[in-house]
């Protein structure tokens, strides 16, 4: 089981992952916070995204923490948290990750619409 939970203090979200009846806190990307509510795979690999300590440009709260920094996708595998790249945007999430190691999610890619509801100005 993987998710997120407040750290020590309750001034940050962190993810985790349950082993054994144990929770691991996965780290983060170098921001205050990040969120991962995705399954592990068999291998104990799981995905997520991770806030980096770098105001996000447009204003966006892609990871959903409330600190506008951007959010970059990640995939966690024992015990290391390995940043996945874009489609030439600023922020992306990893979801599933299957046996083979392969990841899905989303992600922005490089041009805006401004026809899009929730494109700040």
């Amino acid at each position: 089981m993987s998710g997120y939970s407040t750290i020590s203090g309750d001034t940050a979200f962190h993810a985790f992952l349950s082993q054994n009846g144990e929770m691991i806190d996965l780290g983060t990307l170098g921001g205050p916070e990040r969120s991962s509510w995705y399954r592990p795979n068999e291998n104990g690999m799981v995905g997520g995204g991770s806030e980096i300590d770098t105001p996000n440009p447009h204003g966006e709260d892609f990871c959903g923490c409330g600190t506008h920094l951007i959010c970059v996708p990640f995939v966690w595998w024992k015990g290391v948290m390995t940043g996945q790249p874009t489609l030439g945007g600023k922020n992306g999430m990893a979801s599933g990750v299957n046996s083979r190691g392969q990841v899905t999610g989303h992600a922005e890619y490089d041009a805006r619409n401004p026809s899009c509801l929730n494109t700040p100005s």
